[in-house]
């Protein structure tokens, strides 16, 4: 339905001299707007969708979003008609059409309704998405780190372990230790290439589900060598 819509006002952008007003109205008001009878007619708003109610039988309407269209379905229509238009966040507009011998127009719906916004509660300052994306990565840097140096991280604890992981064939690969913590977990791995090649570990071997960082202390493996491995991951508990 809105591929039509779309094709038959552009059709008549490509044909007709548009007439484009502009209106202010208020919550709960009504304005008068004259139309085109015979032509289609688009009703603009500045919400991302709404909603239109009528009882009229002559009227033919169509919504894309927030844009109303409107015509007359006979293309002969003679008396006002009404429509009410109620936005997505409860606005409503009465919008009385009065039918006119001229081309298609444009009305454009301008909200100048009082509205009350209450003032902001006197808190500490709000931390933007870009402040939050950089502690986000200064944490787990810091986590990294303490892994790499086999520090002792404030607010995890160490647990050392010894427990192979069946992954790959032909690969001891083996979790040797996690850093517990509220947010996140952090665990190392040492993994020993048992075959007769080189060995090459990218870390997008290393993504799955939960985990949020890889470090790998060496990516190419010659046989027989080992190297560290260092994934952070969400903590299950949270």
């Amino acid at each position: 339905m809105r591929l039509v819509v779309f094709l038959l006002f552009l059709l008549l952008a490509t044909t007709l001299t548009y007439a484009a007003t502009v209106v202010e109205i208020e919550d709960g008001k009504q304005v008068i707007v004259d139309v085109s009878m015979k032509d289609l007619n688009l009703i603009k708003t500045n919400f991302p969708s709404v909603d239109v109610y009528t009882n009229s039988k002559a009227l033919d309407v169509s919504i894309d979003g927030g844009n109303v269209f409107v015509g007359w379905k006979d293309q002969d229509g003679k008396t006002p008609e009404s429509i009410f238009i109620v936005s997505d966040t409860g606005e409503t507009y009465t919008v009385t059409l009065i039918p006119k011998s001229i081309p298609s127009e444009i009305v454009m719906l301008k909200d100048i309704s009082a509205r009350y916004i209450a003032p902001e509660p006197k808190t500490e300052a709000k931390q933007t998405q870009e402040e939050k994306i950089t502690d986000y990565v200064t944490e787990l840097k810091r986590i990294i780190k303490s892994m790499y140096q086999g520090e002792q991280l404030p607010g995890y604890n160490y647990v050392k372990m010894s427990k192979k992981i069946p992954k790959w064939n032909s690969i001891d690969y083996t979790l040797i230790g996690t850093f517990l913590g509220a947010k996140y977990r952090g665990d190392v791995y040492n993994l020993t290439n048992m075959t007769d090649k080189t060995l090459h570990i990218a870390q997008n071997d290393l993504y799955e589900q939960g985990v949020v960082a890889v470090s790998i202390d060496r990516q190419n493996v010659l046989p027989g060598e080992s190297t560290a491995i260092f994934i952070v991951r969400k903590n299950d508990n949270n």
